[in-house]
């Protein structure tokens, strides 16, 4: 059923975020209201699974995993510092037959601070979710999110879209990108009651896009929802994580199938070298995609949402048309991931032991 706002909204050119008061909500930056309607939808690396009563999206994706690898980087500096104060006070030993107070004592600090810190980087990397599955339950009308241990569900009609600006530094510059999220606001509108999180790191119309998706969905649209390309799961696969991480998705999108034979040649190009300059961030997808793990919903949930051909009737045939199952990459784009990240570690690997000999010799 399309609720009366969207009847009365006309589809968005641009979003902006000066208009509209910030939305506070805890342990979140400031977010700004999205527009209610947008041109066209966008489903790109979001449904695990879809039908005409409900679907299962993968909420968080590419950013929150990026940021598990980036855990990653700093427990290995810290397991860093630890091996070298201890080479230290070994090269003391055997240069000298004893090792002074002082080297012990700064050796015994390094060891405290960077231990614990590698600890503690394990510890969250092992203990928290990689994802935020989200159940939008279309059949009566409600969102149920599990976040961690904690599950939150509200009604469609009660929530709005917001984006929420995040701004990352890297080798390659800043830059901004959006979290999509929806929000059950108060009455003043400035703070929330209840925060579901859809997707992150995307563009400003991207955000727009996505949340115009659900909502033709919600409301039955099944001619206005673009194809919807099923994830093979939960937690990416390999080469999911690297051409669709929060660093890469140029290179998993537009989809290989997609591509002119002019912008493959390109990708033969570009794809090696932005690997090789920019290694450790795109390999940090990779690498936060294995830690963590993936909240489950209870069964009362799922059964209430699920579709029953019997009971409910066939997924309809255009909807049906529009879900693409998961496909295996060509071996010409396989090939080129190969190469891409092969040698990407081969030339970081090979700088790292040659810095290590030196720091040794």
């Amino acid at each position: 059923m399309i609720s009366e706002d969207r009847l009365r909204a006309s589809p968005a050119e641009e979003v902006s975020l000066d208009g509209g008061i910030p939305l506070i909500v805890p342990r979140r930056r400031p977010m700004y209201p999205l527009p209610l309607k947008g041109k066209y939808g966008r489903s790109d690396d979001l449904v695990l699974d879809v039908n005409s009563n409900s679907m299962r999206i993968s909420s968080g994706g590419s950013g929150s995993i990026a940021a598990n690898g980036g855990i990653f980087f700093l427990m290995l500096l810290c397991v860093g510092m630890v091996f070298l104060g201890s080479w230290v006070i070994f090269s003391e030993y055997q240069r000298t037959g004893s090792v002074g107070i002082s080297i012990i004592f700064v050796c015994v600090f390094i060891f405290s601070i960077f231990g614990g810190g590698a600890f503690g980087f394990l510890r969250h990397l092992m203990r928290e979710p990689v994802v935020y599955p989200l159940l939008i339950d279309r059949k009566n009308g409600r969102l149920v999110q599990m976040q961690g241990s904690q599950r939150v569900e509200a009604q469609w009609n009660d929530l709005r879209p917001y984006i929420e600006p995040v701004t990352s530094v890297s080798t390659a510059g800043a830059s901004t990108s959006c979290n999509l999220h929806l929000i059950q606001p108060s009455e003043d509108r400035k703070r929330a009651w209840k925060c579901i999180m859809v997707q992150n790191a995307l563009g400003l119309y991207d955000c727009l896009s996505t949340y115009e998706f659900l909502a033709r969905y919600m409301e039955g649209d099944w001619e206005g929802l673009p194809d919807i390309h099923l994830l093979p799961g939960g937690r990416p696969g390999f080469w999911d994580a690297y051409r669709y991480g929060f660093f890469n998705p140029w290179i998993g999108l537009p989809r290989w199938e997609d591509r002119s034979p002019r912008s493959r040649r390109w990708m033969w190009i570009f794809t090696p070298l932005w690997t090789i300059l920019f290694w450790p961030f795109a390999v940090m997808p990779i690498i936060g995609s294995r830690f963590g793990y993936i909240p489950k919903f209870n069964s009362q949930d799922l059964t209430q949402a699920g579709h029953d051909p019997v009971r409910d009737g066939p997924v309809p045939a255009v909807l049906r048309s529009k879900i693409k199952p998961p496909q295996p990459l060509a071996a010409g784009e396989k090939l080129l991931y190969w190469i891409s990240l092969g040698g990407g570690t081969s030339v970081w690997l090979g700088f790292g032991l040659m810095m290590l000999l030196l720091m040794l010799d």
